[in-house]
């Protein structure tokens, strides 16, 4: 039912429900959140985003599919200056935080830079994942002007680009891995994105690449990331680290006053 080649105009599924005469009141959008619920699950298509949706403005499931899936929050494609993301360990190591986004909006992608949080909706990644994101991919690159799949797309392939990247985001619930291991979900988002057509003067992410790279930039957010990750992961090694600190200013104290008393 998802792939392009087959869609059937949606107007026309409007209509021949009509012409069945088919009881219960049930409209053709109804109807079919409700089938690809059961086939793909209630995160693919949120039921309080029924009530917006328009039979005319559908044209077919693929395009259905997408409407539903649309970022909650609106935003202007802007022009895109740093072409790449830093990678999941990167930011890890710059003190970029991860969040688990809405299930319900799975390209709804955030960050916060004062909080330095990255909100990334739950990914899940089974066989026939591939297929539903090159056909809703297929579809975006040939038809619609806000390219939001295409650019994620691109935008977590950046993320992702060593099996390291795969299990700082699987750790935080962003990566469902029901692939055979973490190298074969490189392979699906890297193979995504072959043939990826990407605007650079129109992209949709261009707030969150811009500030996840001015944050790694900046030195202090590496130091204090270095000295939270290798220095206070575990109590008893914080509890070490304060106390050598305090010995060493105790040991300073105690030669300052033995100058003093000597002069």
């Amino acid at each position: 039912m998802c792939l392009l080649e087959n869609q059937i105009p949606f107007f026309i599924l409007d209509d021949l429900l009509k012409l069945s005469k088919r009881q219960g009141g049930c409209s053709m959008i109804e109807l079919t959140r409700d089938f690809l619920s059961s086939t793909l699950g209630d995160s693919w298509v949120p039921q309080d985003v029924l009530k917006e949706m328009n039979s005319s403005k559908v044209e077919h499931f693929v395009d259905f599919l997408r409407k539903f899936q649309q970022p909650a929050k609106q935003k202007q494609p802007q022009p895109l200056e740093t072409r790449t993301t830093p990678s999941a360990m990167e930011l890890h190591q710059s003190g970029v935080k991860f969040k688990l986004g809405s299930r319900e909006k799975i390209f709804d992608m955030n960050f916060d830079f004062n909080k330095g949080i990255l909100e990334i909706p739950p990914l899940f990644l089974e066989d026939d994942t591939e297929k539903l994101f090159r056909n809703l991919h297929a579809f975006e690159q040939c038809h619609c002007s806000d390219l939001y799949v295409s650019d994620s797309i691109a935008t977590l392939k950046d993320l992702v680009r060593g099996t390291n990247d795969v299990e700082i985001l699987a750790k935080k619930g962003i990566i469902d891995n029901w692939l055979c291991d973490n190298d074969a979900v490189m392979s699906v988002l890297h193979d995504l994105d072959r043939g990826n057509v990407v605007s650079l003067d129109k992209f949709y992410y261009t707030d969150v690449v811009e500030d996840l790279n001015k944050y790694c930039r900046k030195r202090r957010h590496k130091w204090i990331a270095t000295l939270k990750q290798n220095y206070f992961h575990n109590p008893w090694v914080s509890i070490s680290v304060v106390a050598a600190g305090a010995l060493l200013i105790l040991t300073v104290i105690q030669t300052v006053c033995s100058v003093i008393q000597v002069k």
